[in-house]
């Protein structure tokens, strides 16, 4: 059942993805993605609404209805803050090392 990369496949894949690959790394993603291909086959096959359902299940009835609510702390929070602009905190930025 599971379906196989064929070589023509990976150079249609190749171009369009506008790759050029040398003969030896289509040799090899050739091999590399049909096992990738044959695992995602084998998940499928176990794969199914009663292996992936939560241990616990909720009825919507019992899920508690949004509403939004005004919070105290927050303003309060804000007021503390050294640094704002408007409702927003304002922090350092920063710097991921290169």
């Amino acid at each position: 059942m599971a379906k196989h990369l064929t070589p023509v496949l990976l150079t249609h894949l190749a171009e369009m993805a506008r790759l050029s690959l040398s003969p030896k790394e289509k040799k090899e993603f050739f091999k590399d993605l049909n096992k990738i291909l044959e695992a995602f086959s084998e998940i499928k096959k176990v794969s199914s609404v009663r292996h992936l359902a939560s241990g616990s299940v909720v009825k919507l009835s019992q899920l508690k209805p949004k509403k939004a609510v005004s919070c105290v702390l927050a303003d309060e929070l804000l007021e503390r803050a050294p640094d704002k602009k408007g409702r927003y905190f304002r922090v350092p930025k920063i710097e991921r090392p290169a």
